[in-house]
């Protein structure tokens, strides 16, 4: 498997493209039983999601390519020798590999003990403050949510970014990190409610 050279940056667009209807969840439960009969089949897959989980993991070690191509080979690799383990479900293949992602990262940054940030982007920040119904966008604001982000553990961040980068369902935001897709909603909102706190304390502060 040939890992491709491109901009991850340019792929915003393109980084919801796991989102999928139930037929094509469905359809694509058939790509997974061809690849687990025959692993040169596991190549379809790959080549849909390698885009979607390099910008992921991009985002979350401190945007360096060469470090993003490893932990992205690491994780296909993973996914194609536990494959027969795999099992479908009601969200796409993808939200399995954005679990295997986040292990790596993590991994990752224990064994280069650096801590993972939030890639703020200019949708996210508006984004989240129109979440929290803070309408004032102006700069003191959004450096109050910096300042808020940084407040946030890991899992925290990451929730965060999955829901308001990669766009995800709360379904496949708990099949990824391992909760029910109420408990996820639940877990994202108090996240947020957290966020919206940290914010009116750092105007008030700052």
């Amino acid at each position: 498997m040939e890992q491709e050279n491109y901009d991850p940056e340019s792929t915003r667009s393109q980084v919801n493209r796991h989102h999928k209807t139930k037929e094509e969840i469905l359809a694509e439960h058939m790509d997974v039983r061809a690849a687990q009969r025959d692993s040169s089949c596991f190549s379809v897959l790959y080549d849909r999601y390698f885009r979607v989980i390099y910008a992921f993991v991009y985002r979350r070690v401190n945007n360096d390519a060469d470090i993003s191509g490893d932990v992205t080979s690491g994780v296909f690799l993973k996914a194609m020798l536990g494959l027969r383990k795999y099992r479908p479900s009601k969200v796409p293949f993808s939200a399995w590999l954005f679990r295997i992602a986040l292990n790596e990262i993590k991994l990752h940054h224990r064994k280069t003990n650096r801590v993972q940030q939030v890639a703020l982007t200019e949708n996210m920040a508006v984004a989240m403050m129109r979440e929290v119904e803070e309408d004032d966008e102006s700069l003191e604001t959004r450096q109050a949510l910096l300042s808020a982000l940084e407040k946030l553990d890991d899992l925290e961040s990451t929730i965060l970014e999955m829901r308001f980068f990669e766009e995800m369902s709360f379904r496949e935001i708990g099949e990824v990190i391992g909760l029910k897709e109420a408990a996820a909603k639940v877990k994202t909102y108090r996240i947020l409610d957290k966020l919206k706190n940290c914010i009116t304390l750092n105007k008030k502060h700052g």
